[in-house]
């Protein structure tokens, strides 16, 4: 027999070995019959909720004006909005805790009609500053509004309250022990069901969530009412794949 041929007989001879093979790699046989090997997995979710005060407030202050000079308009606003960061200064916020969000200038238009026809031109140049303001005591948040709103602000929104960043840094740690242990708990009762028992870890994924943050608005005048600052609830949230004997 030629090589070509002797190629050919071995390929035909040992292919369904390598079927047969394969496929005893993919399924696995018991007393009860078939199942896929991807049953010896099962996937769960552990989750772990955590409720804390709320111990910050944000507040955005705006300034914004209007004016056919340009420079005027924004030379406006500076002045505005410089008084606004001495005062909250003065009130207690550190420079770390002043940020601002946004600076816009443009020339607005104006719509008029001609002989029937709808034509733009140019009008007012706007000018707008928006700053972000961090209050880390909450009891004070009343204090702040009322500044923020006496002063030269075209609106003020906050106060927003919610958590401290570096609390959920710090508790992030004792959330993952606790989902875990949530993800552990679900598998074992289901696997005891079916008579087999939990083995090691395939894979983890992570979801976090956290309840909205309270939000209060006002404007011009100040809104009624004095700021409660409640309280937020922080979930850790754990997909994990256990393996099942």
């Amino acid at each position: 027999m030629n090589t070509p041929k002797r190629i050919i007989t071995y390929v035909l001879k040992f292919t369904p070995i390598a079927v047969v093979l394969y496929l005893s790699y993919l399924v696995v046989f018991d007393w009860k019959g078939i199942k896929f090997a991807s049953d010896d997995y099962i996937t769960v979710t552990g989750s772990y909720s955590k409720q804390e005060e709320n111990k910050v407030a944000r507040f955005t202050a705006n300034v914004s004006e209007y004016n056919d000079d340009k420079d005027k308009a924004v030379a406006s606003v500076k002045e505005k909005m410089d008084e606004v960061i001495v005062k909250v200064k003065a009130f207690g916020i550190s420079d770390k805790d002043i940020k601002t969000q946004n600076m816009n200038v443009y020339q607005r238009e104006q719509t008029y009609y001609e002989d029937g026809d709808q034509k733009t031109r140019k009008g007012q140049w706007s000018a707008s500053h928006s700053l972000e303001i961090v209050l880390r005591d909450t009891s004070k948040a009343d204090g702040l509004s009322e500044l923020l709103t006496s002063l030269e602000t075209s609106s003020v929104y906050g106060p927003t309250f919610f958590n401290d960043d570096l609390a959920g840094i710090k508790n992030k740690d004792v959330g993952y022990e606790k989902a875990m242990e949530d993800a552990m708990d679900k598998a074992t009762t289901i696997a005891k069901q079916s008579k087999r028992e939990v083995g090691r870890v395939i894979g983890v994924t992570e979801g976090n969530s956290a309840s909205p943050p309270v939000r209060m608005f006002a404007e011009m005048g100040g809104a009624g009412g004095g700021a409660m600052p409640g309280s937020s609830t922080e979930t850790t949230t754990l997909t994990v794949v256990f393996e099942v004997k």
